[in-house]
């Protein structure tokens, strides 16, 4: 899941090339999906198969999923709000013990580490199983 509601840059190359080597060297069954290329509605309350866009369709494939990559850029010392607003869709039971990790780039080595933070939280409140480091 590429958490950017921008064009490609870095860290669309970066997962894509990871989730690639992985299908390649395992048996894995991987999907990149790119919040850009999505629409997702804001999160009102409305279930997501209300509201005719991609959110039905996003959120259920991160309930299918075995295990779940969460990329995000850095956003003003956090994760970007377009992951956030899908994760405000997804319910609990969705991501309670998949195993998830967290990829997260900034400006500088340590830029990450809020975004990484705050995921981290975000996450615990799901029940998910985190990867204890980040990438």
């Amino acid at each position: 899941m590429l958490g950017s509601a921008t064009a490609p840059g870095r860290l669309h190359r970066a997962v894509a090339q990871a989730l690639e080597r992985a299908e390649r060297h395992g048996e894995l069954s991987v999907e990149l999906i790119d919040l850009a290329e999505r629409r997702i509605a804001p999160a009102d309350g409305r279930s997501p198969d209300a509201l005719g866009d991609d959110t039905a369709a996003t959120v259920a494939a991160i309930a299918a999923a075995d295990a779940v990559v969460l990329a995000t850029p850095v956003y003003r010392g956090s994760f970007t709000g377009t992951l956030k607003n899908l994760l405000d869709h997804v319910p609990v039971e969705a991501l309670r013990d998949t195993p998830v990790a967290i990829v997260a780039m900034g400006a500088s080595e340590h830029h990450y580490l809020g975004a990484e933070r705050h995921l981290r939280d975000v996450l615990a409140f799901f029940g998910a199983l985190v990867v204890p480091t980040a990438a």
